[in-house]
């Protein structure tokens, strides 16, 4: 099995025993945004909420997607710091600058995937 494949059973079995609920938008764009946006909005609609975003650098076509979305979430929760999701960006390389970009924010992590 791929790193992502063992990603997905690894969620889907979390998901099964009740541990988390995911909710998988493929790709970004505009229904990745209304989910945010939504999340940001109605923080007490359990339903909307969203505690952890996790997605690869690379979303779709877009070699760099991955801070696309860390810049969303910073534009959301602007001035909110502890109401923001974490974050967590999978790289499949070592990149300084990606790096220094994930770090700087506060509940923002960077994982090596291969």
């Amino acid at each position: 099995l791929s790193p992502a494949e063992v990603r997905l059973q690894a969620a889907n079995a979390a998901e099964a025993a009740g541990f988390m609920r995911v909710r998988r938008l493929a790709g970004g764009g505009a229904e990745f945004e209304e989910a945010l946006r939504l999340a940001r909005e109605r923080p007490d609609d359990a339903a909307r909420r969203v505690d952890v975003v996790v997605t690869e650098l690379q979303v779709g076509a877009d070699s760099q997607g991955g801070l696309s979305v860390l810049m969303l979430i910073d534009s959301l929760w602007e001035g909110e710091r502890w109401a923001r999701p974490s974050y967590v960006l999978l790289t499949p390389r070592r990149d300084k600058q990606v790096e220094h970009a994930v770090r700087q924010r506060d509940r923002c992590w960077h994982v090596r995937h291969d």
